[in-house]
């Protein structure tokens, strides 16, 4: 006999309770990397400063891994909160030195012709 796997649906619930865990902690992030798998999206999270030899140091602080549809969930609740934050706060520019490098990653902000 043959069982197949089957997907696991995400869980749904119609009432929440939210508990910090006795390691709970808030950090500091300016800096991401992020990758992916078939199974997995996985984000780690750090704090970059200009390093002794001119370049930039990263502390890595967390690896957060995410299933794939947790992720589209979490990648929809920053893009909401961001454009609501950009509402009552003004658009966030993106600097040149970033922009640069954030190439490929994110939809074109306000181009120049023949960029």
């Amino acid at each position: 006999m043959t069982t197949k796997m089957r997907p696991s649906k995400p869980v749904i619930a119609s009432k929440v309770e939210i508990k910090k865990s006795a390691d709970f902690k808030s950090i500091y992030v300016n800096w991401a990397q992020g990758t992916s798998s078939p199974y997995d999206v996985l984000l780690n999270l750090g704090e970059a400063s200009p390093g002794d030899s001119g370049g930039t140091d990263v502390e890595h602080k967390v690896r957060v891994i995410f299933s794939p549809l947790e992720a589209k969930m979490v990648a929809y609740i920053l893009a909401k909160t961001l454009s609501e934050y950009e509402a009552q706060f003004g658009t966030i520019a993106i600097p040149d030195s970033l922009a640069s490098q954030m190439r490929g990653l994110m939809p074109a902000q306000n181009s120049k012709e023949g960029d």
